[in-house]
């Protein structure tokens, strides 16, 4: 159950395809009614999935309770060298779901640099009830890393990535980040469709004509399963 009071309350929508559908997802977008623009420049997202030594995030995940968080550590760009990051609590309450973000900087996630030394730099960068948060929540399990093209609505109320060039890093029983041995998932696009819990009624005209079908996707759920046969 997650420890964060509930507050800035939206839903994610999840749509996964192959990759070979872009061009067919990028024309829906460019002729949307509802005038998606360019919200980012592209960028390679990284994220270090925590969890505790029983896999209860994951448990949780697989068995849709109705409040459950995960734990991860993302950053941008290239793995190695010393960059700015966040510590994120991704919760969610049945279908509504909010973030809680704790900046950390200067981290570096590299194979030179041993576990126990990236989670203290972790640990001594968020508020004292988050430093318990990760004594409980301390395994590195997965590394996965994307690429996210995002997009807005010109009133700014919806937002739409686009996540291609999956890949995952298995990390549990290693002392070090394990960046080299992957398991590639470049065939599969992940769309996502962000909105606040108000725009719900607005939901069935913006979904007009999408041409692929809703499905349930957790990225960090398909990074065990693909990495440990879970």
């Amino acid at each position: 159950m997650s420890i964060f009071p509930t507050k800035d309350l939206r839903l994610e929508l999840k749509f996964v395809s192959r990759d070979y559908n872009y061009d067919l997802i990028y024309s829906w977008l460019k002729f949307h009614n509802y005038n998606f623009q360019k919200e980012y420049e592209d960028r390679i997202i990284n994220n270090i999935y925590f969890d505790t030594l029983s896999l209860t995030s994951f448990e949780a995940n697989i068995k849709e309770y109705s409040k459950r968080f995960k734990v991860r550590f993302r950053w941008f760009d290239n793995f190695n060298n010393k960059k700015n990051g966040n510590l994120e609590i991704k919760s969610k309450d049945n279908i509504y779901g909010w973030k809680d973000r704790f900046p950390v900087n200067k981290i570096e996630v590299s194979e030179n640099k041993s576990w126990k030394e990236i989670s203290k730099r972790i640990i001594n960068g968020v508020p004292n009830n988050i430093k318990t948060l990760l004594k409980e929540y301390s395994v590195p399990v997965i590394i996965n890393q994307y690429c996210r093209k995002y997009f807005v609505t010109s009133d700014g109320k919806f937002r739409v990535t686009i996540d291609r060039n999956q890949k995952n890093y298995d990390q549990l029983n290693r002392s070090k980040p394990n960046l080299s041995k992957n398991c590639e998932l470049s065939d599969n696009l992940v769309l996502e469709v962000k909105f606040n819990k108000e725009e719900e009624t607005q939901l069935q005209n913006l979904l007009s004509e999408i041409p692929i079908k809703y499905s349930k996707n957790s990225k960090y759920v398909n990074a065990v399963k693909n990495s440990y046969g879970l």
